[in-house]
């Protein structure tokens, strides 16, 4: 509500927070831009044996946000997956030297995460940016950041998961039909 607030004082028009949902969003873009959308109200796609949670990963949610796109999902949850092998690595090498730095990087991880389903890695990544933002020792930053190690694994193995399920659940591209890069 407050980001909401800053956003329509400093002169917007409109906001949308994190995680958004895809329908909401390219309904509020058409309403601004004037443009006539007439494929926005599509439901997400149905999984089998819903509802999918894997453990951290709240994937019916996220595919929801995403309109239903798996290959949405599936692009994003591997790319994800290769940043997060490292943010923990990256935090730590600019919390030192850069406080708003180290907070701004856990403030992307925190949305992505939401967009994905990740939501408690999300909420303890939240965590860790309001204490970058509350200028925190560092010391405590460093321990709250390297106590989010098993968290990052367990993630970066459900959303493994997770494509390894929506890649199953993908029919197949027609013979002679190149599938789509992911």
């Amino acid at each position: 509500a407050s980001d909401r607030a800053d956003c329509l004082a400093a002169g917007m028009t409109e906001h949308i927070g994190k995680p958004f949902d895809i329908n909401p969003l390219v309904k509020l873009l058409l309403a601004l831009t004037g443009k006539n959308g007439a494929d926005t109200n599509r439901s997400a796609a149905p999984l089998p044996n819903a509802p999918v949670v894997f453990e951290g990963l709240d994937l019916n949610a996220a595919l929801q946000r995403l309109s239903g796109s798996s290959r949405l999902y599936t692009r994003s949850a591997r790319e994800f997956a290769i940043a997060l092998t490292d943010a923990i690595d990256q935090f730590l090498a600019v919390v030192h030297r850069d406080i708003e730095t180290a907070a701004l990087q856990m403030h992307s991880l925190k949305g992505v995460a939401a967009l994905l389903g990740a939501t408690e890695l999300a909420k303890a990544v939240g965590a860790l940016e309001q204490q970058c933002r509350a200028q925190g020792p560092v010391l405590a930053l460093e321990q709250q950041a390297q106590a989010l190690r098993p968290r990052v694994s367990q993630t970066i193995d459900a959303l493994h998961q997770a494509v390894r399920l929506l890649e199953a659940a993908e029919p197949l591209p027609a013979t002679g039909s190149k599938p789509e890069p992911l």
